[in-house]
């Protein structure tokens, strides 16, 4: 009986301590939070999702928010209210209290409306109260809206542009000091600037990092990319002494270097470069152009790689990538003469095939605009009327009647292809002049 009860007691010590083992593991592995991949947003002026495009569209000094539906192939506005006449503040669509340069960012189940400026809400004892530069987080279907985060005084968004992973979004933010000139005109510079990462459920918001004189330019895994401005010497005393012409002097003549950040461990790799021009990222790539030629810049490996000869232009033009469509670089050749984009080339990263399309509207010419893009298709302006008007200095100006707005396939814009379907849009396209 005793052997009996000694075999039993030591198994329950052995059960207890197994016990003791593994609970630990069970409950690490609980805590654990899982953090994605970081999403890149470039909104100008409003952005979309695989089913339709969201921006705020400014009507009869009303701030509406509209939708393009690819489905159905219309506009709408964002709003709920049977036979709504979207004229006034009733309206649903009707953003109150915003200026007229916000836009639309969209992220999973959410619009985020990106107020850059702040503006003034009226009550109904016509009472005004301010707000400074703002985020609102809407429903897709522009409801539950409320006032994610609002910027302290003083400071301002630098752009729409930002970055979502699964918690926060992160945005920079920043604060211009003025200075007078000998003229007596004034002058603002950028004296701080952050990224701020902001809580997607609380607007509680952090400050990350310093990125004074850097631009969020791509994203990959849970690193940010940014561009940055290298002067020869820091310019930012000369501002204090009031020596303008030497800080200007400086910062004409930057160069353009790159940082990539880990945004969890705050390292941070800088690379600088002889660069010139502004230049698109795309795979651990920095693709450029300068002296009409395109460049790669291999981030890993800090090499350049001349990828293309661009065709020889003269003197008044330049050559500039304005977007990528998956692994193709748009490159548009602008002319300061006509002050217009006169060619238009594709080039595949891949088979490194340069490519011209004549994705153009009718006369007087201009570039096929490129809003936004899906998997699959791209939302483009593809063309608009309009007619000559006399300016006050006399001379002529083209001002737009109406716009056409629609869906292209990316196989076929970058077959040079022009088959568009077109989206109808409210007031059938035409502008206010």
């Amino acid at each position: 009986e005793v052997i009996e009860v000694k075999k039993m007691m030591i198994c329950l010590c052995c059960l207890l301590l197994w016990g003791c083992q593994v609970a630990p593991e069970q409950s690490a592995q609980e805590s654990v939070t899982v953090k994605n991949d970081l999403i890149i947003k470039d909104a100008q002026d409003g952005d979309g999702n695989e089913e339709g495009y969201y921006y705020i569209k400014n009507e009869n000094e009303l701030n509406l928010l509209c939708y393009y539906d690819y489905q159905s192939k219309q506009e709408i506005y964002v709003c709920h209210q049977v036979e709504c006449q979207h004229q006034d503040e009733t309206c649903q669509a009707v953003q109150e209290g915003l200026s007229f340069s916000a836009d639309v960012v969209v992220y999973q189940d959410h619009l985020y409306i990106f107020d850059l400026i702040g503006g003034t809400t009226v009550d109904l004892f016509n009472e005004r109260s301010h707000s400074g530069p703002q985020i609102i987080q809407l429903d897709l279907d522009g409801q539950n809206r409320k006032v994610l985060y609002e910027l302290e005084e003083g400071y301002e968004f630098e752009s729409s542009h930002c970055a979502f992973d699964n918690q926060y979004l992160y945005v920079s933010v920043r604060h211009d000091q003025g200075y007078t000139m000998d003229d007596g005109t004034n002058l603002f510079v950028a004296d701080k600037e952050t990224l701020k990462r902001i809580d997607l459920q609380t607007g509680e918001s952090e400050d990350v990092l310093n990125t004074l004189d850097m631009t969020l330019m791509g994203v990959q895994g849970r690193q940010m990319i940014f561009e940055k401005f290298c002067y020869s010497e820091d310019p930012y005393p000369y501002l204090k002494e009031k020596n303008f012409k030497k800080f200007d002097q400086i910062t004409m003549n930057a160069k353009i270097g790159y940082c990539v950040v880990d945004i969890d461990t705050k390292e941070s790799q800088n690379i600088s470069s002889d660069v010139e021009n502004f230049g698109e990222y795309c795979d651990g790539m920095i693709y450029y152009t300068q002296e009409h030629s395109l460049y790669g810049l291999d981030l890993k490996t800090q090499k350049v790689i001349t990828l293309q000869t661009l065709p020889e232009v003269q003197d008044s033009s330049d050559y500039y990538i304005s977007y990528v469509i998956d692994h193709h670089l748009i490159i548009e050749q602008y002319d300061a003469n006509q002050e217009a984009v006169v060619k238009m080339y594709s080039f595949n990263i891949d088979t490194k095939e340069l490519r011209t399309l004549h994705q153009f509207t009718r006369d007087p010419q201009e570039v096929v605009q490129i809003i936004n893009q899906t998997s699959d298709h791209l939302l483009v302006q593809y063309d608009r009327e309009g007619h000559e008007e006399k300016t006050w200095a006399g001379t002529m100006q083209y001002e737009v009647d109406k716009i056409y707005v629609g869906l292209i396939s990316k196989e076929d814009f970058l077959n040079d292809q022009n088959h568009y379907q077109n989206i109808q849009l409210l007031g059938d396209g035409y502008v206010e002049n």
